[in-house]
């Protein structure tokens, strides 16, 4: 009997470490394209003084094909639109494109996941607001993250949702105080269509 307990045990755990490859083989993450647009018809940038600018905007870039689970750079944006604004106006930086998409961590439990967590490192937008403009830059410490959420069953990416709570750095005269937030949801779609979701999957 402890002859046989000992042949157990090294198949015991050769068959878990076999369970736990295959799990982390099926968690590489897939989309059916490269190409992403997200809009937002109301995007707010609140300065923690209280002073507001809301704008139409449109994000557009890639993504790649697969991707790890692990945190790293999954895709970029190379276009960056802003509409007509309340309560000032804002425009992209141009020199500064393209911006990049890094992956964070996902909300659920494989396979059923709900939030795909990113951030968008690079950016930089300028924000009037009457006779002042002031700079907002993302980093690798500073980044915007947001939370694009997916529908379990279709594995569809619905919304891409900025957390309001992050603080973004602002450069330039007048911007006192020297931080400010990002917030409102944004639709994602497949880039040239109004209606076609991305789907991310696990392969």
């Amino acid at each position: 009997m402890r002859h046989r307990a000992s042949l157990l045990t090294p198949l015991c755990t050769m068959l878990a470490m076999l369970a736990f490859a295959g799990s982390a083989a099926a968690s590489v993450f897939r989309t059916d394209t490269t190409f992403t647009r997200i809009v937002w018809n109301s995007m707010h940038f609140i300065a923690d003084n209280g002073s507001e600018v809301e704008c139409p905007v449109t994000l557009e870039g890639s993504l790649n094909s697969t991707m790890s689970k692990l945190p790293g750079p999954i895709g970029q944006i190379h276009r960056a639109t802003f509409g007509t604004c309340r309560g000032g106006s804002a425009s992209a930086l141009a020199s500064t494109l393209p911006w990049r998409i890094n992956y964070v961590s996902f909300t659920g439990r494989l396979p059923e996941i709900t939030d795909y967590k990113v951030n968008l490192v690079g950016a930089s937008i300028i924000i009037y607001i009457l006779f002042f403009s002031c700079r907002a830059d993302t980093s690798a410490e500073a980044p915007l993250p947001f939370r694009l959420t997916r529908d379990v069953s279709t594995g569809r990416i619905h919304f891409a949702l900025p957390d309001p709570t992050a603080e973004i750095p602002l450069v330039g005269l007048g911007c006192v105080p020297n931080w400010g937030r990002v917030s409102g949801g944004g639709e994602a779609f497949v880039q040239g269509s109004s209606e076609r979701r991305i789907i991310l999957s696990l392969i």
